[in-house]
């Protein structure tokens, strides 16, 4: 969560709907009992190898139909978009 500017608690409940799903799992972290590492289980591995191989061929459409220089651009936006906070 802090890696991106969150609060833990905005994640809970998607982390919750991914451990039910058995995507992830959580560990307590051995070094702080504070803490709670998450990690993909095999399903979750497979699933995250499912979602790249369908971005890199959706990459690929569309940087079929643009410039190398309007799809750098593209992505430039998109990434800014991602890194907004967005209130509201």
């Amino acid at each position: 969560a802090r890696a991106v500017g969150r609060a833990a608690t905005s994640f809970t409940p998607n982390l919750d709907r991914l451990s039910e799903k058995k995507l992830i799992e959580r560990r307590a972290d051995p070094r702080d009992r504070r803490a709670v590492r998450i990690y993909l289980t095999p399903e979750g591995e497979k699933m995250q190898s499912d979602v790249k191989k369908s971005a890199k061929e959706i990459d690929k459409r569309i940087g079929q139909n643009f410039s190398d220089e309007e799809f750098n651009n593209f992505l430039a936006v998109l990434s800014s978009l991602q890194t907004m906070d967005i209130q509201g």
